[in-house]
């Protein structure tokens, strides 16, 4: 192992012990200490009172507190609960002028949260730190019309600053509408970042959408021994800024930094770059890697300055998908505005050494190579992949670029050549994408399915229970054309006779290839059952909007038993030559970690696929797409369109809405009803305590068209009340909404009955359904999509029948406790919390 791979791994070990290992002795909770947490009064005096007594500060759950500026010292962990919010005040007047960076000599502001000097310092919890920086963007775009200037930029505050600090860790947190910078590394070392979701939310009716500008996600700047790993970042700059200082401060303090790891991020800024170096770093920036990632339309930057003495070295990419972004190294010289050490420098040669880029791959906008004077690049391309629609070259000496791979337009020199797009077939380098799992046929076995751009021969899966042997499954493959340009080659393996309750990894790999993935999973046998179900996701949108990075960390936490998915993927999956299919079935693999089953029904937007005469096809292949990615239990009698399965007390039935309503229905829907019948009569023989039904779209919705709720429910009430079902899980209107047990003629057109004796309030003031008879119906579809959230205005959407309705975006959880009591929830991503909440309880047990 390299130093620096000792120095990391140690970063990490002391941190995760530290965060296991909490000093409860001297454990405060700052509601004890004075402060309110009501998001109004300021909690400035309590918190730091809290801070400077404390070990271990507790932030509760369900609390916002409002601060100023705040000093952090050493030995110090912030926990913020879940579900609770430090919140930074705007009112200018608390932010005092303090000293500059020795490497900017810029004036500047005290930071919302600053550190100076300490060692052991961590803020973790699964909390959120709230820059509240709509205030000071107003200030900063009213006052910077005109041009760019420097007091005003500065006197806003940076979010979160350690300056001369070590052992440093920020994990699993959420940090929205940072007011300047967000994460500041200045002068520090051995520092983990590790789980951390950033936002910059909302950008409409902003000057340029940008509410937030300037807010880059993470600087490190002249600091060493980092790690970034597992973020997801969205801020309207930079999600990754490596600096070291600007102008004649930054070589005098001459601090470079070095030795930085970023692994398994995604970035999707809407402004600035992924990742970039610089553009302040005249103290050099070395030895950076950056592996496993996804660069969301913004992608490599490079506008570091360069001189003789502070050169950038060792910069390497692996494995990153660059989805309609670019690669843009535009280094400037020693005397541009930023980089000049005084008037009199001179111009220097451009010298990047030791760049490696391999195994990268997507589509990219452009390859810019354009240093602002002849210079020399030690640059490899190796495996890189690129579908591009141009390269941008100038000043490069032939012969230091070396190339290895499918690089289309080639490079050759100044970057001229054919301009002919590469096609997927011709991708060299395989790569296992778009992992998921799913319960099989029977509860102990599990579906895996993967895909491929190449033939890779035979698929495996090698399942191993831990502490136990191995067993090597083989599975089947086929060849799939999602576009008029494209093949590609989606595997499954069938895991069999599982242990039920057990915990598994897993390798994927294929005989004719050295590809290979490896994950985890847990059989569910008992206890009680965890379930997140949303629909209506759209490729890019559920990841920008918070959504799967929040359900994401769920499941690292092990939260999460079984995600249903009500139908509508990705919006539709055959566009961009199929490219929107890939890309959101990969957002659905990083949604579940690959590590918890994956269960789909079909909506409408999954009707369409491609066909070579650009025709709808008649049923039965209209849903070509969907059946061929997502394999569920009795694919082969019914396709996947409806399945059933168990875990424990609970039965779930996934149907095909679109079998009624879309597909040539009434043959197909008498099929479906006879399936229907078979499971719910052999569930309730059986005695299953809870009987789930999934199906896309709603019978009953305050927001929906009448008679297609109508034809629903022609369709399918019938069976769900002669049956018992407890609960019916809906997407297509893109909001949430909860409904009362309805009574009465289910064919009605207008405004249906609601059995109110069967309601009544716990102590929170939360609906509890007492012995309900009629289904629950729930319609969760506002997981994301790029036909935004469907609104409930005027008194059309104020039906009897609506217990509680929601146009945030968001996601629902079923939690089955026990046999006689259950509980449903909405998450609010864009409030970061739970604001609906029911209990069902059967028999008498209320």
């Amino acid at each position: 192992m390299t130093l620096s791979g000792v120095i990391f791994g140690s970063v990490l070990l002391v941190n995760l012990l530290h965060v296991a290992c909490l000093d409860i002795e001297n454990t405060c909770n700052v509601l004890e200490r004075g402060a309110k947490g009501d998001g109004v009064s300021l909690d400035t005096a309590a918190i730091q009172s809290t801070l400077d007594s404390c070990s271990v500060i507790i932030f509760p759950t369900g609390h916002v507190f409002l601060t100023g500026p705040l000093n952090i010292s050493s030995h110090v962990t912030l926990h913020l609960d879940p579900n609770s919010t430090l919140r930074a005040s705007d009112d200018f007047d608390l932010y005092h002028w303090i000293a500059p960076i020795p490497s900017y000599m810029l004036v500047r502001v005290h930071p919302v949260l600053r550190a100076v000097q300490a060692v052991d310092v961590t803020i973790t919890g699964g909390g959120v730190l709230d820059g509240n920086g709509r205030k000071w963007a107003q200030y900063f775009n009213n006052n910077t019309r005109h041009g760019y200037n420097a007091t005003v930029s500065m006197r806003r505050p940076f979010f979160v600053s350690f300056e001369n600090c070590s052992d440093v860790t920020i994990q699993n947190i959420t940090v929205m509408n940072s007011p300047h910078w967000t994460l500041h590394m200045w002068n520090s070392e051995n520092i983990l970042i590790s789980g951390v979701t950033m936002r910059t939310i909302p950008r409409l009716g902003c000057p340029d959408g940008r509410c937030y500008p300037n807010s880059d996600g993470i600087d490190i700047d002249s600091s060493r021994n980092v790690v970034i790993q597992d973020c997801d970042i969205d801020t309207n700059d930079d999600s990754v800024a490596l600096k070291s200082g600007v102008g004649a401060p930054g070589f005098a303090f001459a601090v470079p930094t070095t030795n930085v790891t970023i692994d398994r991020c995604f970035f999707h800024p809407p402004y600035g770059n992924s990742v970039r170096i610089g553009t302040e770093s005249v103290g050099g920036v070395h030895n950076i890697t950056i592996r496993n990632s996804v660069f969301q339309e913004k992608g490599f930057g490079l506008s570091s300055c360069n001189d003789n003495t502070n050169l950038n070295g060792n910069i390497s990419l692996y494995n990153i998908t660059f989805n309609n972004s670019y690669i843009d190294i535009s280094p400037q010289l020693g005397n541009s505005e930023l980089c000049h050490a005084s008037k009199a420098t001179s111009n220097h040669n451009v010298s990047l050494k030791g760049y490696e880029f391999q195994n990268l791959k997507g589509t990219v906008q452009y390859l810019k190579l354009n240093p602002e004077s002849q210079g020399v690049f030690s640059l490899n391309l190796n495996n890189v992949n690129f579908n591009a629609t141009s390269w941008s070259c100038s000043n490069i000496e032939a012969g230091e670029i070396q190339t290895s791979g499918s690089i289309h337009p080639p490079l050759d020199g100044e970057c001229l050549g054919d301009r002919r797009l590469i096609t997927p077939n011709e991708i060299n380098t395989p790569q296992i994408v778009e992992v998921h799992i799913a319960i099989g046929d029977t509860p102990d076995s599990m579906t895996l399915t993967w895909a491929t751009m190449n033939d890779t021969g035979t698929p495996m899966a090698k399942v191993t229970k831990v502490d136990s042997t191995s067993v090597l499954f083989t599975g089947s493959t086929q060849l799939f054309q999602p576009g008029p340009n494209r093949t590609i080659y989606l595997h499954t393996v069938r895991a069999t006779s599982l242990e039920l309750g057990a915990n598994y990894s897993y390798t994927l790999s294929h005989n004719e290839s050295s590809v290979s993935y490896n994950g985890t999973f847990n059989t569910y046998k008992s206890g009680p059952l965890r379930v997140v179900f949303f629909g209506d996701t759209g490729h890019s949108t559920a990841w920008s909007n918070g959504t799967v990075p929040s359900i994401a960390s769920h499941v690292r936490q092990g939260l999460v038993d079984v995600v249903l998915h009500t139908g509508d993927m990705a919006y539709y999956a055959n566009k961009d030559d199929g490219w929107f299919g890939d890309i959101h079935t990969q957002e659905l693999s990083d949604l579940t970690q690959a590590s918890v089953p994956l269960m789909v029904c079909p909506g409408n937007a999954d009707v369409f696929c491609y066909r070579p005469d650009n025709t709808t096809p008649p049923w039965g292949k209209c849903m070509l797409e969907y059946q061929s990615r997502y394999i569920m239990p009795g694919w082969n009698s019914f396709h996947s369109l409806w399945s059933t399965f168990r875990m424990g007390l609970t039965q779930f039935v996934m149907l095909d809405s679109e079998a009624l309503l879309w597909c040539n229905g009434s043959q197909n829907h008498t099929q479906q009803r006879q399936f229907m019948q078979t499971v719910f009569a052999a569930a309730r023989k059986e005695q299953v305590s809870w009987l789930v039904v999934v199906v896309h779209r709603p019978l009953y919705s305050s927001f929906n068209s009448t008679d297609e709720q109508l034809r629903m429910r022609e369709g399918f009430a019938d069976l769900f009340e002669e049956y018992k079902v407890d609960f019916v899980l809906h997407g297509h209107v893109h909001s949430y909404e909860r409904m009362y047990p309805v009574t009465g003629n289910y064919t009605v057109t207008s405004n249906a009955t609601v059995n109110m004796n069967e309601m009544r309030k716990d102590n929170n003031g939360n609906d509890v359904y007492v012995s309900p008879t009629k289904p629950i119906y729930i319609v969760s579809g506002a997981a994301g999509n790029g036909e935004s959230i469907d609104k409930f205005t005027g008194d059309t959407y104020n039906w009897t029948f609506s217990a509680f309705q929601s146009v945030d975006v968001g996601y629902s959880w079923l939690n089955v406790h026990n046999s006689t009591h259950a509980q449903v929830s909405f998450f609010s991503v864009s409030q970061n919390k739970t604001i609906d909440t029911a209990m069902i309880v059967k028999g008498n047990k209320h």
